[in-house]
């Protein structure tokens, strides 16, 4: 699956329990491209979950230096509702089994 391909990362709903409820919550996008890897191939897969790391981390600030306890948990919920929608966006399945994200699976249909 050596497509040209992009995602983009958006991060705005899970930054909301970081501003004050006054505030519009911010939204930043980054691109990933990857239309250079295979993501049929377990090392075009690990690259690809690697740059999305990479750009969620940007997404949400940055990961927070240890000493700022607050930061923490906002952190660590944007990175994941971020990733998980990353990978959900792109059909590969090996991305999606090797970050970890359940399948559905029809056990019965009529």
């Amino acid at each position: 699956m050596n497509h040209f391909g992009k995602i983009l990362l958006l991060a705005g709903v899970a930054l909301v329990t970081a501003i004050p409820a006054n505030a519009a919550p911010a939204s930043t996008q980054v691109a990933v491209h990857y239309g250079d890897l295979n993501l049929n191939r377990p090392e075009g897969a690990h690259a690809f979950i690697a740059r999305l790391q990479v750009a969620a981390s940007q997404v949400c600030g940055g990961k927070p230096d240890t000493r700022a306890l607050e930061r923490k948990t906002p952190y660590r919920t944007c990175m994941k509702l971020t990733m998980d929608r990353a990978v959900a966006g792109v059909s590969a399945p090996l991305v999606a089994d090797l970050y970890g994200t359940p399948r559905t699976q029809v056990i019965a249909a009529r």
